[in-house]
């Protein structure tokens, strides 16, 4: 059985503020984040064995599981348990995107739970 470590993705207006909020009240490391020309995009904080990913207000994920095989197999896996996949709409419009999104930083997929909440699988990038 494959390792599947779940994280938590919280919405945050203003990233540095909540950045600083959980350093210095709960102790959280910074782990690391995706600051682009334009904008701080998404942060991500570690406590003990918990993740807790800090996005742009209006981000769409609720669930982040972290998964340590093949990213497809388990897309296939869950297509057969008629699990819906889909794309955000900020990632739907970039050119040559299906459902999975590959970054520097690894691949990304989101679906659909049982009570329509989104949840989103993401394999790392192997170094």
């Amino acid at each position: 059985m494959s390792r599947i470590q779940a994280n938590f993705h919280l919405y945050a207006e203003d990233l540095p503020r909540a950045i600083n909020f959980y350093r210095q009240n709960f102790g959280f490391e910074h782990l690391g984040d995706l600051d682009t020309k334009t904008a701080l995009q998404w942060a991500a904080l570690r406590v003990e064995n918990a993740i807790i990913w800090l996005g742009k207000n209006g981000a769409n994920v609720g669930l982040v599981l972290l998964v340590d095989q093949s990213l497809e197999s388990i897309i296939s896996n869950l297509r057969q348990n008629n699990v819906i996949f889909f794309l955000p709409e900020e990632v739907a419009a970039a050119p040559d995107t299906e459902i999975i999104v590959n970054t520097d930083w690894g691949k990304h997929a989101w679906f659909f739970d049982s009570e329509k909440n989104i949840v989103m699988l993401f394999e790392p990038a192997t170094e």
